[in-house]
């Protein structure tokens, strides 16, 4: 006798939700139920709860007076990205070089800009 190769059956995806539904197992995992949309509402003020710290008085000020306050000094050239939700200010430096020269003074940008504005900052991080 001569051995026939078994042949892949394919079943139609009504057909296997229907032995899926029999046997009690899912037929898949696309087939969760949908969750009902969100309202806008809900979603804008996610968003804006996010992103309160970019438009904070806080960092309002520490962009309309950073150049005043460094003028002829290193941090000059240095720019005021964001202030995220932990408090940390991230700078843009203008190239690696200066980045990495400015870091070794962030303890000391930091206690003179606690000193300049009225919220606290906790740490400086850098951009790249």
């Amino acid at each position: 006798m001569q051995r026939q190769s078994a042949k892949k059956l394919k079943f139609s995806r009504e057909n296997l939700r229907l032995v899926a539904a029999f046997r009690g197992v899912p037929s898949s995992g696309f087939e969760r139920p949908l969750l009902p949309p969100k309202p806008f509402a809900q979603v804008l003020n996610q968003t804006v709860q996010r992103t309160a710290k970019l438009y904070s008085p806080t960092f309002q000020i520490l962009q309309t007076h950073w150049g005043d306050w460094f003028r002829g000094t290193e941090f000059r050239s240095v720019i005021p990205e964001r202030l995220d939700r932990w408090n940390a200010l991230w700078l843009k430096a203008p190239d690696a070089i200066v980045r990495q020269k400015l870091q070794f003074k962030s303890e000391q940008l930091l206690k003179t800009l606690n000193a300049l504005v009225p919220g606290k900052i906790e740490s400086v991080r850098w951009a790249g």
